[in-house]
Order: structure tokens, then sequence, then C-alpha cells
């Protein structure tokens, strides 16, 4: 019998930093730079949207959620560095970028809760990566993959914005990863953070106390680089009662998340390595309702 080989064992040995540049003109279009990689190789197959290997059994199926506005320099970069990224490590993957419509305020918790459904409508995923748009793994040694299972994954704990260590001991923003059953167990994020700041401190206690173990790279085996933004940006300002909501989370945690989530999506479109979603997160008209409850 002819059994293909697993895939790990045909990642290409690449470590050190990833060869690049982060420089936008090198990328004019998202999507035409990597089909190429679909008529040269013939081990590789994508399924619009959707990245398989050929040529080797794949072990797991990773959908990577990436939140996103305004920001189309940073997802240009992103998606030319995890596409060679993952295609490199033999992955099955896609990548889900959610936007929020017509210029709506940012929620980066609820975005990732409607990607989360969106991407379970497309393929049954072992995982999730919750990704950041502006952090670009820099070494070829970050093994992209499921966590095990009752852990959680953090893999954005070297970044160089914050001299490669945590900013806090806490800290579980960035880049994480979660297995598809325990991010439903855990009700996901939740949708009450609009603007910046707090979601990822109010995830970060749901999944430790649901008993999940929070397992981080360690120092400096992971790098990542943080690409330059502004700050307190139009549609994404700092939230300013985002420590008074974190006060509730936990009386908040069972009716605010996954079960509760009620968004459209406006638009749908598939590429040769990526979907693109804007949804409709139906924004309050105050942002601070849940603080004041």
């Amino acid at each position: 019998m002819n059994h293909r080989i697993i895939c790990v064992l045909l990642v290409y040995m690449l470590f050190g930093r990833v060869i690049g540049s982060t420089k936008c003109s090198q990328i004019s279009v998202i999507d035409d730079p990597y089909k190429r990689l679909l008529t040269d190789n013939k081990s590789t197959e994508s399924m619009c949207g959707t990245y398989r290997p050929l040529d080797c059994e794949y072990d797991e199926k990773i959908a990577i959620l990436v939140p996103y506005r305004n920001r189309e320099i940073q997802l240009r970069i992103l998606i030319n560095y995890l596409v060679q990224f993952l295609i490199s490590y033999r992955k099955y993957f896609a990548i889900f970028v959610i936007e929020p419509f017509d210029g709506q305020i940012f929620n980066r918790g609820k975005l990732f809760n409607a990607g989360f459904d969106v991407a379970n409508t497309i393929d049954e995923w072992d995982c999730f990566f919750f990704h950041d748009v502006d952090l670009i793994p820099t070494n070829r040694s970050i093994p992209y993959k499921c966590p095990n299972k009752g852990t959680a994954q953090h893999w954005s704990t070297s970044v160089d914005k914050f001299d490669f260590k945590l900013p806090y001991d806490d800290y579980f923003g960035g880049v994480s990863a979660m297995n598809a059953d325990e991010f439903i167990a855990v009700n996901g994020y939740p949708n009450a953070f609009w603007g910046w700041g707090g979601e990822d401190d109010c995830f970060e206690y749901r999944v430790k106390n649901s008993k999940i173990t929070i397992v981080r790279a360690s120092n400096g085996a992971t790098k990542y680089t943080m690409l330059r933004h502004g700050q307190n940006e139009k549609g994404n300002e700092v939230n300013p009662c985002r420590f008074e909501i974190l006060k509730r989370w936990k009386e908040l945690w069972q009716i605010d998340g996954l079960n509760t989530l009620n968004y459209a999506v406006v638009s749908f479109e598939m590429y040769s390595f990526y979907y693109h979603l804007v949804i409709d997160l139906k924004p309050p008209s105050d942002i601070c309702a849940t603080a004041k409850c």
C-alpha cells in the first residue's frame, strides 16, 4: 500500500528569520502573488479560500481569524507572510479576514466570534488562531499547530515593541490558539468591548476559569514584529469604560459571547488563500451601556 508521507516530515527546514520585506510596495495586490504557487507546484491545492497539501497527509485543519479595519497595508503584509509560512509547513489552513461594515466601530472580540461562527459553516476546523493584523512572525521555527486538549496556546510572547517579553504577566493578546470545542466551552470572546482594550483580558479570565491551561511560548522562541500604526485610531478609539466592563466579567461570562452573538454577513468573498468577510456588528447607540447595568 502506498501511504502518503505525514506532512510534518516535509516541512522546509528554514529556521531563522523569514525572508522578505515589510514594505508594502512589494505587494500591490493581495491575491495575485499566490496564484503562481498553485500553477508551479502540483503538490498544492487551493479550494477557493482554503489550502491543503496534496503530497502528504495533514494531521489537522487550522482556521486563522484576522479582525481588520482600515489597515490595508498591514493586511497585505500579513497575508503575504502567513501564506508562505503555512505552505512551507504543509498546513491545511484557511485565513478569514473579518471587517466591520461601513466604518462601524471596531470590536475585536465580536469580530472573532463572528469569524468563528462563519468559518464553521465552511469546514470542520480542529483549532482556531486569533491573530492581530499587525503581528508578523519573524522566524520559521514557530510551528503554528493546534494546542493540546485542555490547553490554549499564546504564541506572541516575544514582540519587538515590548522588548520581546510580556507587557504584563497575564497578557493574552496578539496571537493565540484554541481548539474549537474549548472555544465554544468558554463562550468565546465577550461582545461588549467596543473600541480598543479589555476584550483580551476578559477572554483570558474565561479561559483560566474554565480550567484550561494557558501555555506560553518560551521567551524568544516565537518572535514577532509589530507593524507600526497610529494610537487611538478613529473607529478604534480607547474604550473609556473597558475597566468597568472588565470588573463585571464573571456575571457577563454566560450572557455575553457566542451564545448571544448578533451580526449579519454583508459580503463574503473567496480568494485563492483567504476569505474576506464584511460583518454588520450591529453596534449599540451607547458603547458603555454594559458598564452601566
